[in-house]
């Protein structure tokens, strides 16, 4: 049977073209071992550094990295694995490298443009993802002036000669409608969504549009993600729980349900920057901008209203990558340059080098007038 990343990297060249993908501007790294939880004095030394400072919740960490906690501490991590998830208790002084027993991944996303224009019903859901089953929400932006919408889900046909065949239409006076299998949806295949409002405006005008379609998980894929499901450790909090849960979703490109997974925190007035932080990155990788802005921006004013620079800093990081996503060069420029500075005031040289790469590149293109 097909590899589903064959197909996937098969349907996104042909639809957005092998120069575009490969040569995208602004890559981030999905999958790194991360704290998931701290309460009490619990400090971090970087591989490579001889000083330790203090570990936040949803630091990531490399590989060489050590964890000490002090009276009464203790911290949780996550592994790159997105499976195994352990404890450091009070007292402790552990590497990384002996809990977590492979190096971070080095598998890297592409975050997609679009999600941004308010005039135009962009599709918000099934976005840019795998799916689980083939009965799903389609969830979508209110466009201006709109009071009704049309709905269709088209199947791409094979590669050779990439038409697109209409499944299913119908219409609705919300933002919403349930898919509830009328047409079975087949592995291997690319499928997508048009939302046409009665003022014209059509979901296919979005700047990402090319890269909001979607596709059903392969029979072998669903067994690993389902074991992995089982296998979570519940004794997490709640949110603990749910960031889990969303990272295997996140692991296996199954963007839709790692949101959905998250999203009711939100509505429910969390006040947990990683939730928001991590919604952030979700909404990157789908295309959906508008809102990838809003929570990097929550998940800084949590940060700030706690006293929390690293977390600060890494949601500088995100609007600053959106930023460089949308053109917005300038604007990336200062927040990367206001990361940095976080980063060389807590010794973080490893950080400092990465964000500074990013920096360079920046700074070239513009001398490049590009």
């Amino acid at each position: 049977m097909p590899c589903r990343k064959y197909w996937r990297i098969v349907w996104l060249l042909l639809l957005t073209g092998a120069v575009g993908f490969l040569n995208g501007p602004a890559f981030a790294n999905r999958f790194a071992n991360r704290i998931m939880n701290v309460r009490g004095q619990v400090q971090l030394q970087s591989q490579g550094s001889s000083g330790f400072r203090t570990a936040r919740r949803g630091m990531s960490l490399n590989w060489g990295d050590r964890l000490r906690t002090g009276d009464k501490a203790w911290v949780e991590v996550q592994c790159s694995d997105m499976r195994t998830i352990w404890r450091l208790g009070a007292e402790g002084s552990v590497l990384v490298s002996s809990r977590c027993t492979d190096p971070p991944s080095s598998l890297r996303a592409v975050r997609t443009p679009g999600g941004i224009n308010p005039d135009i019903p962009y599709v918000i859901s099934p976005r840019n993802t795998w799916l689980v089953d083939d009965q799903f929400t389609i969830r979508w932006s209110p466009a201006l002036d709109a009071s009704r919408y049309t709905v269709r889900l088209y199947r791409w046909s094979d590669q050779r000669d990439m038409r697109e065949r209409l499944l299913w239409e119908t219409s609705a006076s919300e933002t919403q409608v349930e898919y509830t299998g009328a047409f079975p949806l087949e592995e291997g295949r690319y499928y997508s969504i048009e939302v046409i409002a009665d003022t014209g405006a059509s979901s296919n005008a979005d700047e990402g549009a090319a890269k909001s379609g979607f596709e059903l998980l392969f029979p072998e894929d669903r067994e690993v993600l389902q074991a992995d499901l089982i296998a979570l450790n519940p004794d997490l909090s709640e949110e603990g729980f749910a960031l889990s849960l969303a990272g295997l979703y996140l692991r296996e490109d199954v963007l839709a349900e790692a949101i959905a997974v998250l999203e009711p925190f939100v509505e429910a007035g969390t006040d947990n920057l990683l939730i928001y932080q991590t919604l952030g990155d979700l909404y990157s990788y789908a295309g959906l901008n508008a809102l990838s802005l809003q929570h990097y921006d929550q998940a800084q004013s949590l940060a700030i209203a706690h006293h929390d620079s690293v977390g600060e800093a890494l949601a500088k990081l995100g609007l600053a990558e959106v930023n460089l996503t949308l053109g917005n060069r300038r604007q990336a420029l200062r927040l990367f340059m206001q990361a940095k500075a976080v980063y060389e005031n807590l010794g973080d040289d490893r950080q400092v080098a990465v964000i500074q790469g990013r920096i360079n590149f920046l700074e070239s293109v513009n001398r490049r007038g590009d």
